[in-house]
């Protein structure tokens, strides 16, 4: 709350506590809650050191404990404290609550019947919710202690409005004005004026009726990838796949298990069907055949020549969706082939320079 009066100073700004337990957590090295774990990384450009003194000797713990209530207090001072928290609520207007104004807030927050009642609570100075109450009303108990109330009925939890019911829906389109930013974006806006519960699901819900929304939402999202079966038995279903050209202008015929993701591999000097048959032959005879083989769509794969080298081996052919290479297991192995022969190309570059 005072940051802006301190933050840059040149001087170490000593805060002075009565709580000797945040002594060890903000002067040395103790961790301490995730909450001081906040405030330590919020203001580390803030150097601060902290001090301890006895409640009895600290003002700021009187003025807490023996102020007076507001209905005690002459009438120029109560005109001042409302004067007050006008400027307050200035510091934090923006259009959201210029255009729904804090008159009517307060008016509608007295109208609210949930609301008026925790108004009545708060000003008989209740710290906790009856049990026998609506369930609406027990929502506010977790944070009662957060809850303060200013003279025109306005409720605050923290620095923040909460807002009558009444008026979610204007808020929401409030925020939502402009540039039409998304859940988030007004989710952001919101929060940082007013406080009700359900935000989430009532932003969600707005978003997803606005139709600009829909029409020229960012459509960048990829369905997931759903994973292959995995097989019983090895060399049952396999992936092929091609990879170069090498440096040798040579390609790589990779065959991986998909049961024990072992690979095979041949060089071949060509990926035409005549070549890519031949290194397949050579690595199913020595492995055996599978039942199953699933390929991209490339020429070598999809050439008349593979199919009748399928059908004769009884090997049923799968293939992946065009423009999808990545649905092809094989294809992950080939990072790492590509990875290694890079490498290893320029460190034979590198020794030729030497």
């Amino acid at each position: 709350r005072f940051r802006e009066y301190v933050v840059g100073s040149p001087a170490l700004i000593k805060v002075v506590t009565d709580h000797k337990p945040l002594i060890h957590i903000f002067n040395g090295k103790r961790s301490g809650s995730i909450r001081t774990k906040r405030i330590k990384l919020n203001h580390q450009d803030i150097p601060f050191i902290v001090e301890y003194q006895k409640g009895s000797l600290n003002q700021v713990d009187y003025m807490s404990r023996h102020a007076r209530k507001l209905s005690s207090l002459p009438v120029d001072q109560r005109r001042e404290c409302n004067d007050l928290n006008n400027l307050l609520y200035t510091l934090h207007m923006t259009q959201v609550v210029d255009h729904i104004s804090l008159a009517r807030i307060a008016q509608e927050t007295t109208a609210d019947k949930t609301l008026s009642q925790i108004q009545k609570y708060l000003r008989m100075g209740y710290q906790t919710i009856p049990k026998n109450v609506s369930r609406e009303i027990r929502k506010f108990g977790p944070i009662m202690s957060d809850l303060t109330i200013v003279a025109n009925g306005i409720i605050f939890k923290d620095d923040r409005i909460v807002l009558p019911e009444s008026l979610h829906k204007l808020a929401i389109e409030l925020a939502h004005r402009g540039s039409h930013p998304g859940r988030s974006g007004i989710e952001r806006r919101l929060r940082f004026h007013f406080f009700f519960h359900e935000m989430y699901n009532k932003v969600k819900d707005f978003v997803n009726s606005c139709n600009d929304c829909a029409l020229f939402v960012d459509k960048k999202t990829k369905e997931p990838i759903t994973s292959h079966k995995v097989p019983e038995n090895s060399w049952e279903t396999v992936a092929v796949d091609l990879f170069g050209p090498m440096p040798s202008s040579k390609h790589v015929v990779v065959v991986q298990d998909l049961g024990s993701r072992y690979p095979a591999a041949k060089l071949v000097t060509s990926t035409k069907a005549e070549k890519v048959i031949p290194a397949l032959t050579e690595i199913y005879d020595e492995y055996g055949y599978p039942e199953n083989q699933i390929s991209d769509n490339g020429p070598p794969f999809s050439s008349k020549k593979m199919r009748e080298f399928t059908e004769n081996h009884g090997v049923a052919t799968r293939f992946s969706s065009p423009h999808f290479p990545s649905q092809n297991p094989a294809e992950t192995f080939m990072k790492t082939v590509g990875k290694a022969m890079k490498i290893n190309q320029r460190s034979k570059n590198d020794e030729a320079r030497i």
